[in-house]
């Protein structure tokens, strides 16, 4: 599931920037600067995956280990925590001002900028309320993302 979520990151990185350079010209500055965030947060994200994919399995494979990561000891690591709240700041940014970028463009769909920033939203709320809460979030993001894309496909 982590390699499917890290491919989806790094495919997200590379689609916004396609999305970006379509409307570079009328974006602004708060499209560049939710831009930066968005590419950033996704960055960040790519980085937090990896941990999921390589460092998490060496982790509880030892028994010795495993408290990292039961105890939550990592989770509540300054620094870790750090890193999530820079992240989490990051993406409320970017995702904020992308899409306000993408709304008021001519280029793509309205429905696409809604979609992608109530699906953050609610992904980012859903681990609070239940998993479901976080599928409805994704799927919801994704349907944005499908909208920018069949746009730039055309």
């Amino acid at each position: 599931m982590a390699l499917v979520a890290f491919a989806g990151v790094l495919a997200l990185l590379v689609a916004f920037y396609a999305v970006y350079a379509k409307m570079r010209d009328t974006a602004g500055v708060q499209g560049a600067v939710g831009f930066l965030f968005v590419e950033a947060a996704y960055l960040l994200q790519a980085c937090n995956v990896t941990w999921e994919l390589f460092l998490y399995p060496v982790i509880v494979r030892y028994p010795e280990t495993a408290f990292l990561l039961r105890d939550a000891v990592i989770k509540n690591d300054p620094a870790v925590l750090a890193f999530r709240i820079s992240a989490s700041a990051a993406i409320l940014i970017g995702i904020v001002l992308f899409c306000l970028a993408i709304y008021r463009s001519a280029i793509y769909p309205k429905p696409a900028a809604a979609s992608i920033f109530v699906g953050a939203v609610v992904y980012a709320l859903g681990p609070m309320i239940s998993l479901y809460v976080s599928i409805a979030g994704i799927f919801t993001f994704a349907v944005g993302c499908m909208l920018l894309g069949v746009r730039l496909l055309r």
